[in-house]
């Protein structure tokens, strides 16, 4: 109801809470998943929550609590997802930024997916966005893999977008790179069997690696 007839005053309540709830959060707390931690995380989410409710006022949403949150990876992973739609190269910014504060998948599979995002509208310097996307999802598996967490089709889901991506804009795979995506195809296939969606596109890149 706030959504459609107050938005404002839905902003302004966002805003009240995300900012009230600062400095309950810290990198501890948000490994422990404290209440605060997990409400926080919920509300900066921009494709669930933030964009859904707030719509274009999102964009004042985060400005607003930069100051507050601006430590914070989350914060600059949820903004940059909200601002691919503007701008791919001020979201591949804030990404990097949420990168550089911490090294962890998720801004890895963020970053990764949207370098992806670029690829599809250029044609210049392919090969060196292919590569960083590379880099990048080799570096969130061997991560999950370290640490035995219970794996994901986001990184699957980048992965493949770049490799088709690449792959139609003429793009060559060394043996090396070639043989590891056929790995990841095998592994999703078992892993995420029920996502439809995923498994095509799986499907249509082993046939152009063929």
């Amino acid at each position: 109801m706030l959504a459609k007839e107050k938005p404002k005053l839905l902003l302004d309540m966002f805003c009240a809470l995300a900012n009230a709830l600062s400095p309950y959060v810290n990198r501890r707390t948000s490994i422990d998943r404290i209440p605060e931690a997990r409400l926080a995380a919920r509300l900066f989410n921009s494709e669930q929550v933030a964009r859904p409710l707030l719509g274009p006022l999102a964009e004042e949403f985060y400005v607003a609590t930069r100051e507050a949150w601006q430590w914070n990876s989350r914060y600059w992973e949820q903004r940059a997802i909200y601002t691919q739609a503007s701008s791919i190269d001020t979201a591949i910014q804030y990404a990097r930024h949420a990168v550089a504060i911490e090294d962890h998948p998720f801004p890895w599979t963020t970053l990764a997916s949207l370098l992806a995002k670029k690829m599809e509208k250029t044609t210049v310097g392919i090969q060196a966005l292919f590569d960083e996307i590379y880099d990048l999802l080799i570096r969130v598996f061997k991560y999950e893999t370290a640490r035995q967490w219970r794996p994901t089709p986001h990184p699957y889901v980048a992965l493949f977008h770049a490799v088709m991506e690449f792959l139609v804009k003429g793009g060559q795979l060394a043996p090396r790179k070639k043989d590891w995506i056929k790995e990841k195809i095998k592994y999703c296939e078992g892993a995420f069997s029920r996502d439809i969606k995923l498994i095509q596109v799986a499907g249509e890149i082993r046939l152009r690696l063929a």
